[in-house]
């Protein structure tokens, strides 16, 4: 939760959480350990003390020293009843006990995608935070089941606590300007590797094959994770060039949710995801989904979306054109209303605030 960041995934995970957490528990204080200066909106309620601890932790290596020093010494001496961390790691030397959130295992599935020390940090650090920590709370059922048959986990263990949509989120944007004047496909997130974009722009290619005459446009809303290499490149530069592909940088919330709202459909068939908000948010402005049939999208779509192979390009590019027929628009538009009633954001911090009264009460 960085200043003036779009909060995405891990991110908005934490926001939520939080913010819920501090509202409805003032009777606890909350102590909030920053890598730098913070943003005041994080802090959510007078029983929040923020506490920046050096030095900033943006590489592996540095991870290791910020938890096992600076973080280690902040718990010794605020002495907490327990210690909440969302992006799954810990303090390995500090006594205090611990709840661990655990938003995926990508990099035992897709370990060429990470640089070679972040490879390393996860696959040393991982067994023993998941051992360390007293309860594992995962984003998904997926998730938390991977997490089991990888480590060994006991059910006792670990528990599930979806995502749901932003607490913010404007669902009433039919009525903004269309940013287009064609149709497009909208591609939200991240742009990387695991999100599997070349499989995607070639897919487009092949719909644009088929239908010469389609006025359509293919829409990336997200920043790079890495820069564009290879094929990838190859293949986004000619779209681009074409005038087919548009790409926002980082847009704000505002601005995405003004994209998602006017497309044609959402297109989020990434190779492998703890969760996947993005398929929640194209549920509720009412734009058909596109999405995967592996690791936890299923799970997060239900019925309410087109589920397909990542990796076969015939059934991406299928599935985009289905999304050409209204009644398959409708029918999936009905069925996201009801998909949308499964997941709550306070469910989801009532249930991590039992599992940390758990843990405490153990303690004790």
């Amino acid at each position: 939760m960085l200043p003036g960041t779009h909060l995405e995934g891990v991110g908005r995970y934490t926001f939520e959480i939080l913010n819920r957490l501090c509202v409805n528990h003032p009777e606890h204080t909350f102590y909030f350990f920053f890598d730098r200066k913070y943003d005041k909106k994080y802090i959510f309620a007078p029983n929040v003390v923020p506490i920046i601890l050096s030095p900033p932790a943006r590489h592996p290596f540095i991870f290791i020293f910020w938890f096992e020093w600076s973080v280690r010494r902040a718990l010794k001496k605020l002495k907490p009843d327990v210690f909440l961390s969302f992006d799954a790691m810990l303090s390995l030397l500090s006594d205090f006990r611990s709840v661990l959130v655990v938003h995926d295992l990508a990099y035992l599935h897709y370990p060429g995608y990470l640089p070679v020390s972040a490879l390393w940090f996860y696959k040393y650090f991982m067994p023993r935070y998941i051992q360390k920590a007293e309860k594992i709370v995962a984003v998904s059922t997926f998730t938390a089941n991977d997490v089991k048959s990888a480590f060994g986990v006991l059910d006792e263990k670990i528990s599930v606590a979806w995502n749901a949509l932003p607490a913010t989120f404007d669902q009433n944007m039919a009525d903004t300007a269309r940013p287009l004047d064609v149709p497009y496909f909208i591609v939200p997130g991240a742009i990387s590797e695991r999100k599997n974009t070349l499989n995607i722009l070639l897919a487009f290619e092949k719909f644009l094959r088929i239908h010469p005459t389609d006025e359509i446009r293919l829409v990336f809303a997200g920043g790079f994770m890495f820069p564009l290499q290879g094929e990838v490149k190859k293949r986004w530069t000619v779209l681009q060039k074409a005038g087919y592909l548009v790409h926002i940088d980082k847009p704000d919330d505002g601005r995405m949710r003004q994209w998602i709202s006017h497309a044609r459909a959402l297109i989020y068939v990434s190779l492998f995801e703890g969760f996947g908000i993005p398929i929640l948010e194209g549920l509720a402005m009412e734009v058909p989904v596109i999405t995967s049939n592996v690791s936890s999208m299923p799970e997060v779509a239900g019925e309410a979306a087109l589920c397909v192979d990542p990796l076969q390009l015939d059934a991406i590019c299928l599935a985009m054109e289905a999304m050409s027929n209204d009644e398959t628009r409708k029918s999936l538009i009905k069925l996201g209303k009801e998909q949308l009633k499964k997941f709550d954001w306070n469910r989801s911090a009532e249930h991590i605030y039992q599992c940390l009264v758990s843990v405490a009460e153990n303690k004790k």
